[in-house]
């Protein structure tokens, strides 16, 4: 099972099952090939939507790795390697360094000394200290020295303690928020101090897939970090804090489980402010959870696979607790119950598989916090699937945006149905037109950066992605928008988005002959767009060769389809007081 592990965390340990021998001699370097990176343990590390996903080795889904981030760069290694990690760059994030800077602070020693669950000096141990501004990092682990020399200053402290019993594991994390170096000092890690946390849900023939306790510390600065520990089973979970409550520290507990049969998952969460949560224990009960109901569409290769995940988080982090990666029926409908603990969010992403093509196309959902009792129904990856206009809460994209001479596009370029953003495609480009001649182009849909002169202008940009094997559906895509634009220090720009949204199966294929589809056309968030003046739709059924407009009227379009099986490929028109003009063409949209 793929382990999804949190993306800014200072220590993320994740434990399901016995700690393996710990490996000797030199260590050996990650390689990075087509699908990844690869460990020399034979694992494989995939950034997937901004998160690492963890694909273990042939009889290696026991192993425990280890995650370590700070400044921008996320740092992945199995336990059994942690001298060769895979190592990724977060986009836009400046990097952390390993070792001190030159500075003219005073340094002082400060010695490790962890004690086992036995009493014993600890055999296999990670511990790090963070600066306080999450610049700079500094490692201890159970193959290098236990004396490190650190600049004078705040840090924090965390420790993971493992006793590498292969019959009974246990692991323990102990954090200290705030740690102050002032001089030569000893810190002692005693994992007899950590407690054990446990949470179970209302249904018996649900199995624990995942316990985790995580934590999150927000800087002076505002900047984050987080950490935590990532288990198979609550007596593997132990944790403590070390040191007083610090302002800007949040921790939570957290759990998923899964029926045999996969119908059923549960995902809870409970949060704890300024303390790092520790002896927790809690029977959920019924009234607690939200029942959703999540279908899975299909219409492409029958070989391709997708995965899903859902990860948690309280409002406004940018940061989320680590979670379980299921293998998703394709098509189907799973159940999942979600807790709604005060402010917790949840977020599923889905991410498609084919052969080596691992998130040949990733679908993110909103951050949505669940009421206890309440029942929703959701679908992923249901036609009709073109591009979007994206809010500020899709952080991964920034929409079509002037700042000063600059017009910067950034788009989604194959959001579901539903309007879950999704990135995909195989070929593409982006070119955008000033006044009727070619301004700039980008090979790559959806996306450029183009310096414009300030005088008032007419604008006309297109994205267009074409995408092959293993997809049957939304196979090109093209979308042209016409706007005027002057200097402005920064400002939306008025675009509209079309979204056709027909009642479809499973397999994205409609069950009618005459089908009365929604039409769907919203302004750009945030944009200073015209009043609606012209909306018309045109349907094909030769991949584009051939068109024929259809009625259109209070946002539904009559849709007539031919006998036999075929696709149907849509085209649609918005036009706009101001004279913003928008036109979505999808070839091979659904079947019928």
């Amino acid at each position: 099972m793929r382990r999804v592990l949190s993306v800014l965390g200072t220590i993320a340990l994740l434990i399901a099952g016995p700690l393996p021998s710990r490996a000797t001699g030199e260590p050996t370097q990650a390689t990075i090939d087509a699908t990844g990176t690869r460990l020399p343990t034979g694992d494989r590390v995939t950034m997937v939507g901004g998160a690492p996903v963890v694909d273990p080795g042939p009889g290696r889904d026991k192993v425990p790795f280890v995650t370590r981030v700070a400044g921008g760069r996320v740092r992945v290694a199995a336990a059994d390697a942690l001298d060769s990690p895979a190592t990724f760059a977060l986009p836009g994030a400046k990097a952390a360094v390993s070792k001190p800077a030159a500075t003219a602070t005073a340094t002082y020693q400060v010695t490790f000394i962890h004690i086992g669950f036995d009493g014993e000096p600890a055999a296999d141990y990670q511990s790090a200290l963070l600066s306080e501004d999450l610049s700079t990092y500094y490692d201890v682990t159970s193959r290098g020295p236990a004396t490190i020399e650190v600049p004078a200053g705040a840090y924090l402290l965390d420790g993971v303690i493992t006793n590498g019993d292969r019959t009974a594991l246990k692991a323990a994390e102990l954090v200290q928020p705030r740690f102050e170096v002032a001089g030569d000092t000893t810190v002692v890690l005693d994992a007899r101090t950590a407690k054990r946390s446990s949470l179970t849900v209302p249904d018996a023939a649900a199995g624990l897939v995942m316990a985790s306790a995580h934590y999150t510390f927000t800087n002076a600065a505002g900047l984050m970090t987080e950490g935590g520990l990532f288990t198979g089973s609550w007596d593997s979970l132990y944790t403590a804090q070390l040191g007083d409550d610090v302002a800007g520290f949040a921790s939570s507990i957290s759990g998923q489980w899964r029926t045999d049969s996969g119908h059923d998952v549960y995902a809870v969460r409970y949060n704890q402010d300024g303390h790092l949560i520790s002896g927790y224990q809690r029977a959920v009960q019924p009234a607690e959870l939200a029942t959703v109901t999540t279908t899975f569409a299909g219409g492409n290769d029958p070989a391709m696979t997708a995965d899903w995940y859902a990860v948690s988080r309280l409002p406004g982090q940018e940061t989320h607790a680590s979670a379980v990666a299921y293998a998703a029926p394709v098509p189907g409908t799973i159940v999942r119950h979600f807790n709604g603990d005060g402010p917790t969010q949840w977020r599923t992403r889905v991410y498609e598989t084919w052969g080596e093509c691992f998130g040949c196309t990733v679908t993110t959902g909103a951050w949505t916090a669940y009421r206890g009792g309440s029942a929703s129904t959701e679908t992923f990856n249901g036609g009709v699937v073109s591009p979007s206009l994206p809010g500020p809460e899709v952080t991964w994209h920034s929409g079509v945006t002037r700042s000063g001479d600059t017009i910067t596009v950034d788009l989604p370029m194959y959001a579901d149905g539903a309007g879950h953003p999704g990135d995909s495609g195989e070929t593409g480009s982006t070119v955008l037109y000033r006044d009727g001649a070619e301004a700039g182009r980008e090979e790559w849909a959806g996306y450029g950066s183009f310096a414009v002169p300030a005088a008032d202008s007419r604008y006309r940009l297109v994205a267009q992605s074409t995408r092959g094997i293993p997809y049957a559906l939304s196979t090109n895509i093209t979308a042209a928008w016409e706007f005027r634009s002057a200097y402005a220090p920064s400002r939306v720009l008025p675009l509209w988005a079309i979204r056709f949204a027909p009642r479809l199966d499973g397999q994205n294929t409609a069950t009618s002959m005459d089908l009365l589809m929604p039409v769907q056309v919203t302004p750009a968030p945030g944009a200073r767009v015209g009043a609606l003046r012209e909306v018309t739709v045109e349907v094909s059924v030769d991949d584009g060769l051939s068109w024929l407009r259809v009625p259109y009227a209070a946002g539904l379009a009559l849709v007539r389809h031919p006998a036999g099986h075929g696709f149907m490929s849509l085209r649609g028109s918005v036009r706009d007081s101001d004279g913003n003009t928008v036109t979505l063409t999808v070839i091979r949209a659904y079947r019928y």
